[in-house]
């Protein structure tokens, strides 16, 4: 059976003007030729689909049943084509990202890596914004995409879920911690912490309490994770961070002084991606946001 997509377009056309003189019109073609095609395409499937006279017009229910197939056929066919289509411009086009310096400092360089390398003439920028600003960068237009930890979609920002981050421990080597840590323990050693205005220092603070009864009360509390690392190693103390500040503590201080410990119970936070609801994303952004969905198993964990 060799149906053709020229006669499911006809068919479908057919069946939305309800004539086949106004789909004749519409596809610019002749009506003779038009009927033509309906009758071969009608012998193909073996089928009656109109019932049709000089007055009268009407699908059958074979030709019902056909035109659903029919309109998912075409729709899938036109949705390929035009993804086809922007990926074929993607010769030009520029990326623009926000997300937090860690984000940008850690996982973010190898994905952007191997983007560049499929796409290696498109432009790419990639500012670094507070977790708390990364909405409003969005909103103001600044950039198309934001990775990092979000709450629920809102009513005009969708979000993409990617990975869970969870929190470890990095303590000085001469710090005597059991590698799987209970929290209690980390009320007993000199601690250094990220300011609790970070999203993750407030992670950090409410799974304190929750599983100690106690406030969290670092001797130390600093601004970026950078700063926390290189504290902790320097003052041979003891941190909570996430997961992603060891891949970034291995790729930029290997050999460091600081080793990792699992914390119990597990505590993390979820790592996403959101672009604006009500406007389409440019194909540069789509491609970067497909291509982070399906690859959001490789990244750290």
């Amino acid at each position: 059976m060799n149906v053709t997509i020229k006669q499911l377009t006809y068919f479908r056309e057919v069946a939305r003007c309800g004539s086949f003189t106004d789909a004749a019109n519409q596809l610019h073609t002749s009506q003779s030729n038009l009927s033509s095609s309906i009758r071969v395409l009608e012998e193909l499937l073996g089928v009656r689909l109109i019932n049709r006279t000089t007055k009268h017009f009407e699908l059958t229910e074979s030709g019902e049943a056909f035109l659903d197939v029919a309109e998912r056929v075409l729709d899938d066919l036109e949705n390929a084509v035009q993804k086809a289509s922007a990926l074929s411009k993607l010769e030009r086009g520029v990326l623009s990202i926000a997300a937090p310096t860690l984000h940008v400092s850690s996982f973010l360089p190898e994905i952007v890596s191997q983007f560049n390398r499929r796409f290696p003439d498109i432009e790419i920028v990639i500012k670094e914004v507070r977790s708390a600003r990364l909405f409003d960068a969005l909103r103001s237009r600044e950039v198309e995409l934001v990775l990092g930890t979000m709450s629920e979609d809102t009513a005009d920002i969708r979000v993409h879920r990617l990975f869970k981050d969870e929190l470890i421990v990095l303590a000085h080597r001469e710090i005597d911690l059991p590698l799987e840590c209970q929290w209690q323990h980390l009320l007993e050693v000199p601690l250094v912490s990220i300011t609790s205005t970070s999203s993750v220092g407030q992670v950090i603070e409410r799974a304190v309490w929750e599983h100690t009864e106690q406030p969290l009360q670092p001797f130390l509390t600093l601004e970026t994770w950078a700063a926390v690392v290189a504290y902790t190693a320097s003052l041979r103390a003891v941190s909570i961070v996430p997961r992603m500040v060891e891949h970034y503590l291995n790729s930029v201080h290997p050999g460091s002084a600081l080793k990792k410990h699992e914390i119990t119970p597990r505590i993390g936070r979820t790592i996403s991606v959101a672009n604006l609801a009500k406007h389409s994303l440019s194909p540069v952004a789509r491609e970067f946001l497909d291509y982070l969905q399906k690859h959001a198993e490789q990244l750290p964990q």
